[in-house]
């Protein structure tokens, strides 16, 4: 069975605190490409929703084979082969509870008949529309009862490593809870060389893998037992304490899981993502409303930074607007210059971390954050003024990293 695989994020960037529902993942699938693509254009950039497409190009019409998450609601498009289609469909969707929405172009009654016997919630028949399409999902979700969505997610990942992105996700963390104000959890996906709590002079005692391996009977109160509290009231769920997992022993439904219950009682959650894609990187990633690539000013680097947005651009099918390049270490002297970054990565702009070695160095040595440890530092306050523009913030703080920028930049 092979299969076409396109993501889409809505086109609208997420409000910094979502009072309401968490976007509903949408599913469309057909054998019908043109179909597909009809679909999701009327969709559009509805808020609320979150695209994705399965194009089945031959055999076996199984809408979630190879998905990594399994969707809100699945929207699926019958072909001319519509009977042999609807007498399949409910072998593979009896297990996943999945509100399924039948759209066809064909007008016969025993297509709806049929359609409403496998137990789809709805039947959209010619003529279609948009405003009929997007009622029919916002009922569905109505009815559903989806979990809230209170949190930002924040993705954190190296183009190559030692790039930096595990010093900027703790630190990047650390500014929310204590400068912010934020209730804020930074979480380790490395399950094998995770060192996230040594940032924060932390030692782990219970972790990710065992909160996954409970979630079934977790909700926001007895979470906490899983994560580790810093002074600053940043929370840490570590990955394995006691040793190694693989990622083939983590479903990735659980995962997925995990992280509404993280996003449903947190105002930010910040994630340190290994350097690889599968399954469980591309559930966090799939959710996130930023994610941090780290990029260091060498050309190694920054040949794996082209190859790794290319999977989140293409494979993964995230857009643009949600993946922000972060420079760490950058130096205006340098022989590959900004202007040769954002060529190369084709991107319209970068996020600047300066050189600070020597701050940096201690605050990674003593496991004390540069926001508690030196609030002078180049580096802090570069950060602080990103953390801002994730969030969101004030014209005021956007213009604080716009002067800071050109000042890195030499302008």
């Amino acid at each position: 069975m092979q299969m076409e695989h396109h993501l889409s994020h809505e086109h609208a960037s997420r409000p910094f605190v979502e009072k309401g529902r968490r976007d509903t993942h949408v599913l469309i699938a057909s054998r019908d490409r043109k179909g597909v693509d009809e679909l999701s254009q009327m969709i559009g950039s509805a808020a609320g929703f979150r695209l994705s497409q399965r194009h089945i190009i031959n055999g076996d019409i199984n809408p979630l084979l190879g998905a990594s998450i399994i969707p809100d609601i699945l929207i699926f498009k019958v072909s001319s082969r519509w009977r042999e289609e609807l007498q399949q469909l409910p072998a593979y969707l009896s297990s996943s509870n999945l509100e399924t929405i039948i759209v066809s172009d064909s007008e016969e009654k025993d297509c709806m008949r049929m359609a409403i016997q496998i137990g789809a919630r709805d039947y959209i028949s010619p003529p279609l529309s948009s405003g009929e399409l997007i009622e029919s999902i916002r009922r569905l979700r109505s009815e559903m009862g989806t979990i809230i969505r209170k949190g930002k997610l924040i993705s954190c990942i190296n183009a190559k490593g030692g790039c930096g992105s595990t010093f900027i996700a703790s630190n990047i963390a650390h500014i929310m809870a204590s400068a912010s104000k934020l209730n804020t959890v930074v979480m380790d996906l490395d399950l094998q060389f995770g060192t996230l709590c040594h940032y924060l002079n932390l030692e782990p005692k219970r972790g990710l893998v065992e909160a996954i391996n409970n979630i079934d009977s977790l909700d926001e109160i007895a979470l906490q037992a899983y994560l580790l509290k810093h002074h600053s009231g940043l929370k840490v769920l570590e990955t394995n304490p006691l040793g190694i997992a693989l990622a083939e022993d983590i479903p990735e439904s659980k995962l997925g899981q995990l992280m509404d219950l993280l996003l449903a009682c947190h105002d930010t959650v910040v994630v340190d993502l290994p350097r690889q894609i599968d399954l469980l990187t591309s559930t966090v990633l799939e959710r996130s409303d930023h994610i941090l690539l780290t990029v260091q000013q060498d050309i190694s680097a920054l040949r794996d930074a082209v190859r790794l947005i290319s999977i989140l651009r293409q494979d993964l099918g995230i857009a643009n607007e949600h993946i922000n390049v972060v420079v760490n270490r950058y130096n205006k002297r340098s022989n590959i210059t900004l202007s040769d970054i954002e060529k190369a990565l084709k991107v319209n702009q970068c996020l600047l971390i300066p050189n600070d070695f020597s701050n940096v160095h201690q605050s990674v040595e003593s496991g004390i954050p540069l926001y508690d440890g030196n609030r002078g530092a180049a580096a802090i306050k570069a950060m602080i003024a990103l953390e801002s523009q994730l969030l969101g913030q004030t014209t005021k703080s956007k213009g604080l990293f716009n002067k800071l920028s050109a000042y890195l930049k030499g302008a």
